[in-house]
């Protein structure tokens, strides 16, 4: 825990606007377990299990980067400046989600998630721009030493 009696100021980020953190780790750990899900499962064929090997070897570190922005976003729903810092990693999950849908073999259920994730997506932005537009103005901060 940090020392709040020294830095008094940042005080208020500690059980502020737990809801929108919520909600961000909720949507993040979805997208990390859906990778994983799809990641790891084996099919039956092994020109499949090849290439999904073979994405496999190089998306281990799109993986990792993808973990460490849901644990971040888990911790920032304690202390919501760490919300800065899962924005700096949530960048990769836009590299990590279309190379998992890429190793989707059925061309079908692969169509499906792409519509599916440009749903979701749609939605999720359509009701921030309505219920939070406040959110996308210029926000000015104030250090404790003002």
């Amino acid at each position: 825990m940090i020392k709040t009696n020294q830095y008094g100021g940042y005080t208020s980020y500690f059980d502020s606007n737990k809801m929108g953190n919520i909600i961000n780790a909720v949507v993040y750990g979805m997208i990390f377990v859906f990778g994983l899900f799809i990641k790891y499962y084996k099919e039956s064929e092994p020109e499949a299990v090849k290439r999904e090997n073979a994405v496999r070897g190089k998306g281990n570190l799109l993986t990792l980067i993808a973990m460490i922005t849901v644990g971040i976003a888990i911790l920032s729903i304690r202390m919501s400046i760490l919300g800065r810092m899962v924005e700096y990693f949530s960048i990769f999950l836009i590299i990590f989600l279309p190379n998992i849908i890429s190793v989707i073999k059925k061309k079908s259920i692969r169509i499906v998630s792409i519509i599916l994730t440009v749903v979701f997506f749609s939605f999720y932005n359509i009701i921030i721009f309505v219920y939070r537009p406040e959110w996308y103005q210029a926000t000015p901060f104030y250090f404790f030493v003002n």
